[in-house]
Formats: structure tokens, sequence, C-alpha cells
């Protein structure tokens, strides 16, 4: 694990911005393969770091090899849900302004046609959630053939949100990319796997493990239950607990 950010190959123009020196398990493992152009699926629980882990590897991708064309972006970030994709452009805006860069935020709860003017400038970085990123690129407002990277955050709750097949079709109109990120908070099942299978050429996978402090917030227990309805009675019971606040 590399005690630097600096040792991970990221100029100092992107980690003198950063609030920290030391990069989490998460972040240490994934930004080399990523900065080496590999497809990566990684998996790491909420809370260690995954998206500055995709985001700081994006930007030196940028600063190493500009876009080609003024009007056509080079990435494509695709989260499942709005919040999530005002999370990332927010941080992305932290960096962006210095290294002379632009993105726009592609999600529902704005206007049609501003989205569709912002596309018209220049962009290097588009954050997105899939159905209303599909609405764009069905009207032609996006150069399918200028993504040379596409980062899917999240993709196991764009697997239980029902985005599959959307998700696949838009993978499926930037074939033409160099590069693709997967990451996912748990891969302890084979969907997200099976999924990475479908998207991503010849993939190396990461695990990052959570820090000593976010080990510490997580608490196992162990019920009995006589039968089933028993068992789905304490299951309720634990959710309609006040003081749960995550299971």
């Amino acid at each position: 694990m590399s005690n630097k950010f600096e040792e991970l190959g990221l100029d100092s123009i992107i980690t003198s911005q950063l609030d920290y020196n030391l990069p989490t398990d998460i972040q240490s493992k994934f930004i080399p393969e990523a900065l080496n152009g590999r497809d990566v699926l990684a998996s790491s629980p909420t809370g260690t770091g995954k998206t500055l882990a995709y985001i700081l590897p994006v930007l030196q991708n940028l600063i190493d090899f500009p876009r080609k064309r003024k009007e056509a972006p080079k990435v494509l970030i695709l989260c499942p849900t709005r919040e999530l994709a005002n999370q990332v452009h927010d941080i992305l805006n932290i960096f962006l302004s210095k290294l002379n860069l632009k993105s726009i935020n592609i999600t529902g709860g704005v206007t049609y046609d501003t989205h569709a003017n912002s596309l018209k400038e220049e962009i290097d970085i588009i954050v997105a959630t899939p159905g209303r990123l599909k609405e764009y690129i069905d009207s032609n407002y996006i150069d399918c053939y200028s993504i040379e990277l596409l980062v899917l955050d999240e993709a196991d709750r764009m697997l239980h949100m029902g985005f599959k097949q959307i998700v696949l079709s838009i993978c499926k109109k930037f074939d033409q990319r160099k590069q693709t990120l997967l990451l996912s908070a748990t891969i302890e099942s084979d969907e997200v796997i099976k999924f990475g299978d479908l998207i991503l050429n010849n993939p190396i996978m990461i695990e990052g493990n959570p820090s000593r402090k976010e080990r510490k917030k997580i608490n196992q227990w162990y019920y009995r239950a006589d039968t089933y309805e028993h068992k789905l009675k304490l299951l309720l019971n634990i959710l309609n607990n006040d003081d749960t606040k995550k299971v």
C-alpha cells in the first residue's frame, strides 16, 4: 500500500487539492491499475473512498491525454441515482477549475433544453444517471465515438434498481471506448461479476478493505428462529426499531 498519493502516479496539481495525504486501501490498489489503462472491477464498502479512487485517475488521464475535439467529451461517469451523481459532480468541481476542465451533470429535475444546450459547449466529463442520459443519446446530442473512458459507479445498485438493460444498451453505444471502470459496494453475489463480464475487457479485480474506523461501525448479531414465521417477526422487529439506521 502506497504511503502517499504522489507515489501512485498523480500530478501535484491534483494531489495539492486533497485534504489528506494518505490513500485508503481501495485508492492505493485502484489508482495505479486505472492509470495503466486496465479495465477494473472493484468492490469496497461504502465510506472507503471509492469515488476519489476513480475520479483521481480520470483527471490524470485528461491531463495526460486531452480530448481530441473541443466539443466532444472524453469521459462518462454513470451513477444510479441523482443524489450520487450530484455528489460526484460536486467532488469533480473541486478539481476542475484549476485543471481547466469542464463537466456536466445530466439527471432528472432539470429541463431537457438546459442539458441539451450545455451539451453543445466544451465538455470533458459527463456525469449522468442512465435513464436521462439515454434520452440525449437517442436524440444524438452526444458523440458516442468521443467517449474513451467509461465509469460505472455503484454498479450493484444499478442492477438492484433494474437498470441492467439500459446500462448495457448505453455501453454498446460507446463500444469504441478504450477503458471501463466498474465499482461496486459488494461483489458477494455473481450478479455484478456476470454484469462485468458483459462490458469489461480482461479486467483486473480489486477488493478494498474498510478502515479500522469503519469496521468499528459494523455490528453483527445472531438470532435463533424456531420457524419461518418467527424469523419474519424477528426481522420486522429489527427493522421497526428506532435505533436501526442501516441493516
